[in-house]
């Protein structure tokens, strides 16, 4: 998954679910992250990017807190395969 993808899906998710940015910082804090609040903010604004580790900690963070709405939702990772893409094994 390329990195603006990444962002503007977990972007989006938060927008539609109303999500503070603070809750998505703690979360990924306590995830094992070490994106710092300003950082998680600026994120979650598109005002700045971060590495595949913290873009990945921001995003488990907000799929632990989509998990508490009992949704069938889930915002993609970094390793993720982009979207329309063919897995080569599928192709064997």
């Amino acid at each position: 998954m390329n990195s603006f993808d990444q962002q503007a899906l977990t972007m989006a998710a938060i927008d539609l679910l109303a999500f503070n940015p603070d809750d998505v910082w703690v979360a990924q804090l306590a995830n094992g992250g070490n994106a710092s609040r300003g950082q998680v903010l600026a994120y979650c604004t598109a005002e700045a990017g971060l590495s595949d580790d913290a873009r990945d900690a921001v995003s488990q963070a907000v799929n632990e807190l989509i998990m508490d709405f009992n949704l069938p939702l889930r915002v993609p990772y970094s390793f993720d395969p982009e979207p329309g893409s063919v897995d080569p094994a599928e192709t064997a």
